[in-house]
């Protein structure tokens, strides 16, 4: 039985190592299950249009929703890592990388005929992770297709600023009030916006695209003019 005592917080009353691996191993599973509790609900969704049994499932989905991030909470209380593998960072093009990403979600904006207008003004590489940079790159696009309408364009630039790289993904879609701005980067909240033709809402995704970008050492941001006005995502990196 290990003996080292873990806390990242003073505050916090201290766990043992194989105490905060027992609720990490619990956590996973509990994750998993309640993952498998929402897939349940999204195809039981599509198949009624009973106005009391979505009642019963959006209750559901919110119940499921609320323990994933109690879930989360504990851990960062208890101070267990769940961060993923740490960035192997080397210098990459950044035009490059969003051609790459735009081209691996082009079956969503083919379905909703949705079209991207890419503007490069200048051409600036950065330090990244070019595996991370695609997944996060990949995530904010799903994320403006997701909720965006069905033949809208998609407006995705990359500039350099002084000493940073900025890129920007800006969608026309349903928006992001001042709760769910203040929100959209925690895991698993509940926000009052809703895809515009019921695909599935990764609720964790834009946070773990944060925590990505603040490990590669760059920040991760998000505005909207409100409800239905838009959102963009911009993503700063350190230039190369």
């Amino acid at each position: 039985m290990a003996s080292e005592r873990l806390t990242s917080d003073p505050g916090v009353e201290p766990v043992t190592a194989s105490q905060a691996e027992y609720l990490h191993t619990f956590s996973h599973d509990l994750k998993n299950r309640v993952a498998g509790l929402l897939e349940v609900i999204r195809q039981l969704r599509s198949s009624t249009d009973t106005n009391g049994t979505s009642e019963l499932l959006d209750f559901g989905e919110r119940q499921s929703f609320a323990l994933l991030r109690r879930t989360e909470e504990a851990l960062e209380d208890l101070g267990v890592r769940t961060s993923g593998p740490q960035p192997k960072v080397e210098r990459t093009y950044l035009s490059e990388a969003l051609v790459e990403a735009i081209a691996d979600q082009q079956y969503r904006f083919d379905r909703k005929q949705q079209s991207i207008d890419l503007e490069t003004r200048s051409a600036p590489s950065a330090v990244v992770d070019p595996r991370q940079l695609k997944t996060i790159l990949t995530a904010l696009l799903s994320n403006a297709s997701k909720f965006s309408p069905t033949g809208a364009t998609i407006k995705v630039s990359v500039r350099q600023d002084v000493a940073t790289a900025v890129i920007e993904i800006s969608d026309p879609g349903v928006g992001l009030t001042a709760f769910d701005l203040e929100h959209v980067f925690d895991r698993y909240a509940w926000l009052s916006s809703a895809s515009t033709a019921g695909e599935s809402q990764g609720r964790s995704t834009l946070a773990r695209c944060a925590k990505m970008a603040f490990a590669n050492g760059g920040r991760l941001a998000a505005s909207s003019a409100g409800a239905n006005r838009g959102c963009t995502f911009s993503l700063q990196l350190a230039l190369a």
